[in-house]
């Protein structure tokens, strides 16, 4: 239709899958996403799921539509769905995580790292070797609503205690592979967890209310009308493949 690809599918489920597909994807993207999709963002993608349906509702389906297939033993498969119910108690895991996601690209970004490496001398004696690792990635930014922050945050505060992570200006810095790899970061928002490879965007985020963001409507528009979506600005992918070195 003149510039525009429409392409249209339809899916046929039995009524048991119609009712519980309701259930689990009950739940509509947070409204306060959209403030984060700008005229810079290279693309972005969304998920939104009822976590508390998806843990409620799992463990009975799998029993009742799987135990067919253990003959016998499906008293088994019984027992274990009966487990997840009570390990799980989906009321408290679906405040931490209820089930709307947001991955939102925001381009290229040249990360690198400054690590300690070990390696054996003609003696073969263990000697430390400084290393330098550079790379270009894309760079992302993946949030999610979380209503109960503390076990997320109580996490973070042991890794910190450990030394497996460190703390500064309101954004956590996550060790990966023993430091050898590049880290995670993250920080809180409001009532959203924010994780990134790169810490530039996220402190962006942080004081993005002291410059003019100008927001892409046509992204904030079709996420917050989605259980599922994705959008890319198709004019930027060929200078994204370049810089990836992409064929």
């Amino acid at each position: 239709e003149k510039y525009n690809i429409t392409l249209k599918t339809s899916v046929t489920l039995g009524i048991d899958l119609v009712k519980l597909t309701k259930q689990l994807y009950a739940r509509k993207p947070n409204p306060k996403f959209a403030k984060y999709l700008t005229e810079e963002t290279l693309g972005y993608f969304n998920v939104n799921i009822n976590t508390e349906a998806y843990l409620k509702e799992m463990p009975a389906f799998v029993s009742k539509n799987l135990n067919k297939n253990f003959g016998k033993e499906n008293e088994v498969l019984e027992l274990m769905a009966l487990g997840l119910e009570i390990a799980l108690d989906e009321k408290a895991v679906a405040k931490i995580m209820p089930g709307d996601n947001l991955v939102v690209i925001n381009g290229i970004t040249n990360l690198k790292i400054d690590y300690v490496d070990y390696d054996y001398d003609d003696n073969y004696d263990v000697k430390e070797v400084n290393k330098t690792k550079e790379e270009k990635v894309v760079s992302f930014i993946w949030m999610f609503t979380s209503e109960d922050q503390r076990m997320i945050k109580k996490a973070l505060d042991v890794a910190v205690s450990k030394s497996d992570a460190s703390f500064a200006g309101g954004i956590y810095k996550i060790k990966q592979g023993n430091g050898k790899d590049f880290p995670l970061y993250l920080m809180f928002r409001e009532d959203l967890v924010m994780i990134s490879n790169d810490s530039l965007e996220l402190n962006k985020i942080l004081y993005m209310d002291k410059y003019t963001v100008r927001p892409n409507k046509s992204f904030a528009k079709l996420m917050k009308g989605s259980k599922f979506s994705a959008a890319f600005q198709t004019k930027k992918i060929p200078a994204l493949t370049k810089d990836l070195n992409l064929v």
